[in-house]
């Protein structure tokens, strides 16, 4: 059922009479000079620059022409807030304003003054710059092939800690209260906040869900939900066996989880779904038939049961980080060493599930989440014993009225990361498994769970109350964990 990541001599050729070859990005005549980096030698005059449209429509800007002049234009990095902390780093003079506060921020810039979109790939900074242009700013350009481009020519990036963005969404702008020990405790005592189940039903109808707080219904929460749980184990058997686990071999695998433990759950939001669609648009190979949608249900429709012809132009944006609206996956996408999986990894799993998914649409439990994360704190749920097949455990709602929590189950995970390993070490070669035990395995899954687990708390609730909710036979009790959890 679908529920809804140039050398550094920097040469800079500056082309007055010779015009690039057609497709090619173009780098605007300037008379600014070219400043040595990483520190800037003064910014020229601004006025001079002018930004060409390249044949693609949209003006651009290549790497080589941004570090010369990048002291003499307004540089705005424009991705999400993971990215910007992410392994790609930043340009040192770039100001951070994610995508949705472009238009409110550029509220107060000069319209007749240059400025240059920067993002992960070039897609959302020239979507960006021709919103910018249709609000009356005529030099404006996006950066060739984004901080993937820039790290690819050698070019010197920061990771130091950079300020608040200078501006945000509307719906960012004043932080959800967190939530009181009293407001909680009358949330969870709601009819509807819990739901008991067996987490046997785990091993067949069931599944474990992310532990993202815009989910309105009850579920035993993990980072990532099945997705996370199927990285993180795959990525604990690469670092036990010492090598990368093959694509082709990873695709066999996925079939036999499904086959065993039923349906998979992945999800996403509306806003990715929405930048999916978009980058779909301006795709030669899907643009035609996206040309033809008419709302949201049209987007979905297509992603659910695309064309085969489309399949891998589909997967292609599908994996993007940009494109994907699971934070925890995403951040998995964008910082691999921070959360010690292989570079490449996620896609080859997600690349698995859509595939699958598209041939037993029942097997995959694709979710798309709506609204904004307004989460008010950390949920850790926790019964009096460990979680064994037969024993029941309790759903609870993230979403319940206007509350919305960060739902862990951390007994639930341990349950599901055991089976994954017995799982796991089943299918390799014999001459691998007889060096691979399950117990080793699952020794390295906790260990690396703990640590990602860790990474996406700092990076999704860095200041949010943690809580505690104990369930006996005597009753449930709700003990705060960290200090402003009062």
């Amino acid at each position: 059922m679908w529920r809804i990541a140039a050398n550094s001599a920097l040469v800079v050729a500056l082309l007055s009479a010779v015009a690039p070859p057609l497709g090619s990005p173009i780098r605007p005549p300037s008379t600014l000079p070219s400043p040595a980096l990483p520190h800037c030698a003064g910014g020229g005059e601004p006025g001079a620059i002018r930004f060409p449209r390249s044949p693609g429509g949209t003006p651009e800007v290549d790497a080589a022409w941004l570090a010369a002049h990048r002291c003499g234009v307004r540089v705005v990095d424009i991705r999400e807030a993971d990215e910007i902390t992410g392994e790609l780093g930043r340009i040192d003079v770039a100001a951070w304003v994610p995508l949705a506060g472009v238009e409110q921020a550029a509220e107060s810039w000069d319209r007749d003054a240059p400025v240059v979109l920067v993002c992960r790939s070039g897609r959302r900074s020239e979507r960006a710059a021709d919103r910018l242009r249709s609000l009356g700013f005529h030099r404006v350009a996006s950066l060739t092939g984004g901080m993937l481009a820039w790290g690819a020519a050698s070019l010197p990036t920061t990771r130091a800690p950079i300020a608040a963005p200078i501006a945000r969404p509307a719906a960012e702008e004043a932080p959800a209260p967190s939530s009181s020990l009293a407001e909680l405790r009358a949330t969870l005592t709601r009819p509807d906040a819990l739901i008991w189940t067996r987490a046997a039903t785990l091993l067949g109808a069931n599944t474990v869900s992310c532990i993202d707080g815009r989910e309105e219904t009850p579920v035993l929460g993990t980072p990532g939900g099945d997705a996370g749980e199927l990285v993180l184990s795959l990525a604990a058997l690469e670092q036990l066996l010492g090598r990368p686990l093959d694509p082709e071999w990873i695709t066999a695998i996925f079939d036999r989880y499904v086959d065993a433990f039923g349906r998979f759950y992945l999800h996403t939001d509306r806003h990715a779904i929405e930048r999916l669609a978009d980058a779909l648009r301006g795709d030669p190979r899907t643009a035609a038939t996206a040309a033809t949608w008419r709302g949201p249900e049209d987007i979905r429709a297509f992603v659910r049961s695309p064309p085969p012809a489309m399949e891998e132009a589909l997967l292609e944006h599908l994996v993007a980080p940009e494109n994907v609206g699971c934070g925890h996956i995403r951040l998995m996408i964008t910082q691999p060493s921070r959360y010690g999986v292989r570079e490449g990894l996620v896609r080859d799993v997600l690349r698995a599930a859509f595939r699958r998914g598209w041939r037993r649409p029942e097997l995959l439990e694709y979710a798309i989440l709506d609204g904004e994360h307004e989460e008010r704190g950390v949920l850790e749920v926790q019964i009096e014993h460990a979680v064994h097949a037969h024993t029941l455990v309790p759903m609870v709602a993230p979403h319940v009225g206007t509350r919305e929590l960060f739902v862990l189950h951390p007994q639930v995970t341990a349950f599901v990361r055991a089976e994954n390993a017995w799982f796991l070490v089943e299918q390799l070669a014999p001459a691998e498994a007889a060096r691979v035990d399950a117990a080793a395995l699952r020794s390295r899954i906790t260990a690396l769970g703990a640590r990602q687990l860790a990474a996406t708390v700092a990076s999704l609730a860095p200041h949010l109350p943690h809580y505690r909710l104990r369930i006996s036979a005597h009753g449930q009790t709700l003990e705060p964990i960290s200090a402003n959890a009062r």
